[in-house]
């Protein structure tokens, strides 16, 4: 779990990178072993703003800082990407040679070269911000199930975005509860997207991207992914087959691995499937006194 944010505003820079700072500080408990910030000046009165908590789990100590920079982009990014072995291997295909052992690079480099068509091949959870150097374009990207959270605000000539909306709250001119959304809450237990309990904060719906042109101060919101509603039969064999392969993709990282035990099947099905491959699986378990 990593922490992003950001903004497109009109600030100086010396301010710029103290607010991002602060963003930072607010989601340190996300990604506690390090902090960045990147800044860029996209015209005479307005700033784009990046900043990023890192919590390392794949690539070696030093290799995932972010804000990553690639020809072409600004990555931060929340998440994993399964399949970055493979995307990988296709990106070297095209002449580009990663210089890391990470995810973050895969989607940086990626997002850089093919935009938001290369979502439809990644497997993973993510939230992330993409700033197109070349075509001045900020990109905010969900996974298709919306695991992962990315909250973004209207400014005046801007957009500002963060992992959790708390980090936005002291940026907006007003602040209003959304009385429907507090209905949902109360009924359904959660606020359906795109609403949450305040009017001028939207979550980026799953699946999809959220693009704001600083030229134009106009935001798209695209979909990548459909959801493909036919039920295929299988047996058996297939779909445990599926979900093995599904639990060893959730497995890759660079440090230990272990099972939150819920006491349900699937924790139990994937615990079982997990010691299998890992020699001595840490496995947890809450419990309450009430």
């Amino acid at each position: 779990m990593c922490g992003v944010a950001g903004f497109v505003a009109r600030v100086d820079e010396a301010n710029g990178r103290s607010i991002l700072t602060s963003m930072a500080k607010v989601l340190r408990h996300r990604g506690p072993d390090s902090s960045g910030v990147y800044a860029e000046k996209i015209d005479e009165e307005r700033l784009l703003g990046l900043s990023h908590t890192l919590l390392s789990i794949i690539g070696k100590p030093g290799e995932g800082q972010q804000p990553f920079l690639v020809p072409g982009g600004a990555l931060v990014f929340n998440g994993a990407i399964y399949n970055f072995k493979e995307l990988s291997q296709d990106l070297q295909k095209t002449g580009i040679t990663p210089q890391t052992g990470t995810d973050t690079e895969i989607l940086a480099h990626g997002l850089a070269q093919k935009g938001i068509d290369f979502l439809r091949d990644v497997r993973g959870m993510f939230a992330f911000a993409f700033w197109d150097t070349k075509r001045k374009i900020l990109t905010l990207g969900r996974d298709p199930l919306g695991v992962k959270p990315l909250y973004y605000a209207n400014l005046s000539q801007g957009i500002c975005f963060a992992s959790e909306y708390k980090v936005l709250l002291p940026y907006l001119s007003k602040v209003s509860i959304d009385d429907g959304a507090v209905n949902d809450y109360l009924r359904l237990r959660y606020v359906p997207g795109p609403a949450t309990l305040v009017k001028e904060i939207r979550k980026v719906p799953p699946g999809s991207v959220l693009q704001f042109d600083p030229k134009t101060n106009k935001k798209t919101t695209l979909n990548y992914y459909h959801l493909n509603r036919r039920r295929n039969l299988v047996n058996k064999k297939d779909l445990f087959i599926t979900i093995q392969r599904a639990v060893g993709r959730r497995a890759v990282a660079d440090v230990e691995v272990a099972s939150l035990l819920s006491g349900g099947i699937d924790s139990s099905l994937a615990s079982d499937i997990l010691q299998k491959s890992i020699k001595a699986l840490h496995t947890y378990t809450l419990s309450m006194d009430d």
